[in-house]
């Protein structure tokens, strides 16, 4: 059965559960911090939440960009966990299985994942295992909610893992089109607990690590040769076909700038004539011809044995 992530769909009362859930983990306090990006054109943000009293705070990650897509084709992307770029890309980074889970009465707007990290020794290798949940919100923008499940999975004996959990909401948002291109503004609120214990630094690397999938997306659908070639022909347009009108001291500068160039072109034409008869001078008198001539006899002179 055909269905379009934009004509949206009607939510079980579990999954309506799941947007609750996860709305309330990640906007329920403020406190968002600014944190360092190592991708261009990403910003983010990182926070910590108590869970229960007793137990240890868990990091909140947030990150924001704009991709030259529609927000329809932005969620389509990620909800295509196992594509063939991302299966690839996730092999070269090393990681290990990276798996779509069938189930057995499939939902149009949902997908179980299943997918294995590289750690740094002597870390165990993490497993993550999840689903998806699409849905179009009141305000057109569409949304991807990620929790995990209690699926077991058998990888063929890869090594011993560890399972972590991770709680996502992805959100994605048509904007104006720049160029001509369509755009849409995405963000990834986060949460990654890698399980067991590893060191604080490493847990903020793997925070900023999360993160590159929203770099990935934007690279995947990049336009930005379109966008500019767009942006200067409206402006070479604007330039040419629209009056302009200037303030009494644009006029000035733009007088003095006429002057300068002026100035520079008839300095150029002096100095360009100016050796221009040098040359002719020198020429006439055979001083280019007598120099080439001594130039052709030492070099035979050279060239001889003795």
């Amino acid at each position: 059965m055909s269905w379009s992530i934009s004509e949206g769909i009607e939510v079980s009362e579990d999954q309506e559960k799941v947007f609750k859930e996860l709305d309330d983990l990640f906007w329920k306090e403020e406190g968002w911090e600014d944190l360092e990006s190592p991708y261009a054109g990403v910003e983010m943000w990182i926070k910590t939440r108590q869970q229960e009293k007793g137990e240890r705070r868990i990091p909140l990650g947030r990150a924001e960009s704009v991709a030259d897509c529609t927000a329809e084709g932005a969620c389509a992307w990620l909800f295509d966990f196992c594509s063939e770029e991302r299966v690839a890309s996730h092999r070269e980074e090393g990681n290990h299985a990276r798996l779509e889970i069938r189930a057995q009465e499939p939902r149009l707007n949902e997908k179980e994942f299943a997918t294995v990290k590289r750690m740094p020794f002597p870390l165990s290798m993490r497993e993550f295992v999840g689903k998806f949940i699409l849905r179009k919100n009141e305000d057109g923008s569409f949304s991807a909610y990620s929790v995990p499940t209690d699926s077991v999975i058998d990888y063929g004996g890869i090594g011993r893992l560890v399972r972590g959990i991770t709680k996502v909401i992805f959100t994605a948002t048509n904007i104006e089109s720049a160029g001509g291109v369509k755009q849409c503004k995405v963000q990834l609120l986060q949460y990654l607990d890698a399980g067991g214990f590893i060191p604080a630094w490493l847990v903020n690397q793997k925070i900023h690590f999360a993160f590159g999938v929203v770099k990935f997306l934007a690279v995947s659908f990049q336009c930005d040769e379109e966008i500019d070639r767009a942006a200067l022909t409206s402006f070479s347009n604007t330039i040419k076909n629209e009056p302009q009108i200037y303030t009494e001291e644009e006029e000035e500068a733009i007088e003095r700038g006429k002057v300068r160039l002026d100035k520079e072109r008839a300095t150029v034409y002096y100095c360009t004539k100016k050796l221009i008869n040098f040359c002719s001078s020198l020429c006439s008198q055979g001083i280019f011809r007598n120099v080439y001539q001594q130039r052709e006899l030492q070099g035979g002179q050279n060239g001889r044995q003795p």
